[in-house]
């Protein structure tokens, strides 16, 4: 046997191997559940681009939006034939792929490699010809089974629109890490060219060891950690009976809040940053009049436009402080409002730097009864690429998540329900 048929027989024994044990243990209540999205900047990918005349691949600056942790930064892809080079920083076992998008026309072909070479009969062709509009939307990412460092993916478009993510899964698990300080700073650009650096890494993800928890105690908690998985074909329903919270795992500053959701939905989804505080006497005050002062603005976004990565119109709501809950006084701050109008399910705010250990979700629809269906919600602070890691920990510091569904040092959610402070 040729020493190239050698190596392709081993890695696809090496594939056959892994993806049979994570069948096996799949259900097992110590096995991580949530997969890593490989192509993240924040995971050391990279995206290039080919370039016909010198036969080799550029960086492009899609990569800074297709490859960040927000749900609400887009680039528009190259119409026509083109080759997209996403570079791992090692072969990995990946299985499943998507692209986050709507409203493109054409075909993507997807090859697995382990050189950057120029397209052709190097490539090991992975899925051919697949329509576009078979992927993002919520629906269900393409199947895979690849050992590649490289993965080359052919657009043939004849229509383009925004594309927000690219997701690449395989055996590498997001639960069981956490957020980490680098021993010291990394430079963005040793990543790639272009960086997305303040939303490299979104605090309320799996991956950095966050939590989300319900206020209806029927909601299954395995299901709840969907919004925060950073897979755009998984969610979870939020009813305006039951908040829920994205806890973290030590408090944070938020200045940016990205969420998606299902589209046909109408009705107001508000944001709160919360605290935890040492147990105290507080007594309810009555909200105050409309159109008075604030000391902090309230931001209402009517709808996403791509062309303005900020928030609209800023406005001013009234709140409430009350009494402490368990033990605890919880402080919260209302920081965002989107409105969905049945057509718009992408948006993103920026507000102030805020202190928060949680964000409170709170769903107030326009039919009563009403569901919204999330599937990704994104938050960022001070924490970036430059200064922080998803890291292992160690096995004495990780306990089990909620319903066995793997190991991660577990934040102490907090507790419902939260009052709105001034």
């Amino acid at each position: 046997m040729k020493p190239r048929r050698v190596h392709s027989f081993l890695r696809f024994a090496f594939a056959c191997a892994l993806a049979t044990l994570t069948v096996l243990f799949a259900d097992s209540p110590t096995t991580p559940a949530i997969p890593l999205n490989l192509a993240r900047h924040n995971s050391r990918a990279d995206l290039l681009l080919f370039d016909p005349a010198t036969q080799g691949y550029l960086p492009t600056e899609a990569a800074a939006d297709w490859l960040d942790d927000c749900v609400a930064t887009g680039h528009v892809p190259e119409k026509g034939h083109r080759f997209y080079l996403l570079k791992l920083p090692a072969p990995q076992l990946f299985t499943r792929f998507d692209i986050d998008t709507r409203g493109c026309v054409g075909t993507v072909t997807l090859f697995g490699g382990d050189e950057p070479k120029p397209p052709g009969k190097d490539w090991r062709p992975l899925a051919k010809d697949l329509d576009i509009a078979s992927l993002g939307g919520g629906k269900k990412a393409r199947s895979l089974f690849s050992v590649s460092q490289y993965l080359l993916i052919e657009t043939k478009l004849d229509e383009v629109a925004d594309w927000f993510d690219l997701l690449l899964l395989g055996d590498a698990q997001a639960e069981g890490r956490s957020l980490q300080k680098r021993d010291r700073p990394m430079e963005p650009s040793s990543v790639g060219r272009y960086v997305n650096e303040k939303t490299s890494i979104s605090l309320s993800g799996v991956a950095a060891n966050s939590v989300v928890t319900s206020e209806n105690p029927n909601q299954p908690a395995a299901s709840l950690q969907k919004i925060i998985d950073n897979d755009p074909t998984t969610g979870a329903p939020i009813g305006a009976s039951a908040n829920l919270s994205i806890n973290y795992s030590e408090q944070r500053q938020i200045h940016r809040v990205a969420i998606l959701v299902e589209p046909g939905v109408k009705g107001t989804l508000e944001i709160l940053a919360a605290q935890k505080k040492a147990k105290k006497t507080a007594t309810a005050k009555p909200r105050k009049p409309w159109g008075e002062s604030f000391d902090r603005p309230l931001y209402i976004l009517a709808a996403w436009d791509p062309s303005k990565d900020l928030l609209s119109a800023p406005n001013r709501l009234p709140g409430v402080s009350g009494p402490a809950v368990s033990g605890l006084a919880v402080e919260s701050t209302q920081v965002a409002a989107f409105v969905f109008d049945g057509r718009n399910y992408r948006m993103a705010g920026d507000f102030p730097p805020t202190p928060a250990t949680a964000l409170v979700l709170r769903w107030k629809p326009e039919t009563p009864g009403r569901k919204l269906f999330i599937l990704d919600v994104d938050s960022f602070g001070k924490e970036t690429l430059r200064n922080y890691e998803h890291v292992l920990p160690e096995v004495g510091e990780r306990r089990v998540r909620p319903e066995g569904s793997g190991p991660y040092p577990f934040p102490d959610p907090i507790p419902f329900p939260v009052p709105v402070s001034n």
